[in-house]
């Protein structure tokens, strides 16, 4: 009889008040959201962005706000100029578009490294990206290196030829070494 019992409270066919442990998680399983579960969201206006774009509080305030539309926080998140609320909004926020996207427009070196070391076990989509800007910086840093090391490589040589200027060649060479700096210079 306990079967009958346990079927009935499943189709709510049970008259009594205190369900079984079996039939709680049976009804919690097939329960469907009502309508007054769902949020409801604000409707965001461009010019209520622009109202708090003043202050990159009420910019931050309106994209951890749950009941604001996703569009309306992309739109804020575009405003907003500050490393240090960029890079919080990265790490933190529940939306992974809206972390990436504030990821994408962090420029600052150092945020970025201390956001890297935060997020790299956590967000990978938000890693990468960081991690892109990093290793661009880095071989940006290590092309002017290079170009540093063969212009002062010229300029030595150029010490060099000044030494020996008695050396038939020496119109020749400089004339090569002057436009071998310029190919390196631009």
């Amino acid at each position: 009889m306990a079967i009958v019992e346990v079927i009935k409270s499943w189709f709510g066919k049970n008259k009594k008040t205190t369900p079984t442990p079996t039939s709680v998680s049976v009804t919690k399983a097939t329960q469907q959201p009502t309508p007054t579960t769902t949020p409801v969201q604000t409707v965001v206006t461009v010019a209520d962005i622009e109202a708090a774009s003043n202050s990159s509080d009420n910019l931050a305030t309106m994209i951890n706000n749950p009941q604001v539309a996703f569009s309306a926080k992309q739109i804020a998140l575009q405003k907003i100029t500050d490393s240090s609320l960029l890079a919080q909004v990265a790490l933190k926020h529940s939306i992974a578009k809206i972390r990436q996207q504030a990821a994408e427009q962090l420029h600052d070196l150092a945020e970025i490294e201390k956001t890297v070391a935060k997020v790299k076990h956590g967000d990978k989509g938000v890693y990468r990206i960081l991690r892109k800007k990093l290793d661009a910086q880095e071989q940006q840093h290590k092309q002017q290196q290079q170009v540093q090391q063969q212009l002062s490589k010229i300029c030595e040589d150029l010490e060099l030829l000044l030494r020996s200027a008695h050396n038939p060649l020496f119109a020749a060479k400089t004339q090569r070494l002057q436009q071998h700096w310029k190919q390196i210079s631009q």
